[in-house]
């Protein structure tokens, strides 16, 4: 049984949450995305309006259950969370997000005409 870990970025007053197996490698991953600058989930683009040019994992679990703590983290997270879909699939906050992300568009397509 492989370890798995899940961790959380921090970008000031934001939170992003994963899991993996091996910590170094995703960090590097991470980073290689934000350098490329063609990855555009919330994650990238906070740290890129930020400025930030290095992401760092921070380490909350290690054990079989990190799809639960993970998924926990992330629903009971508030607005700052930067994950655009939890672990499990939870319909009511994917619309929720859904509209939210309708509402922001709209709202940056007319503030351009």
């Amino acid at each position: 049984m492989y370890r798995m870990f899940v961790y959380c970025i921090y970008l000031e007053n934001y939170e992003y949450y994963g899991s993996t197996v091996n910590i170094k490698r995703r960090q590097a991953i991470h980073n290689n995305r934000l350098k490329q600058n063609e990855f555009k989930t919330n994650l990238y683009k906070k740290a890129r309006e930020l400025g930030i040019e290095q992401l760092n994992l921070v380490v909350l679990h290690e054990g079989e259950d990190y799809k639960e703590v993970e998924n926990e983290l992330i629903l009971s997270g508030d607005t700052n969370c930067l994950n655009m879909h939890s672990v499990k699939f939870d319909r009511e906050r994917s619309l929720r997000l859904h509209r939210e992300a309708q509402k922001r568009y709209i709202f940056k397509k007319n503030s351009k005409i």
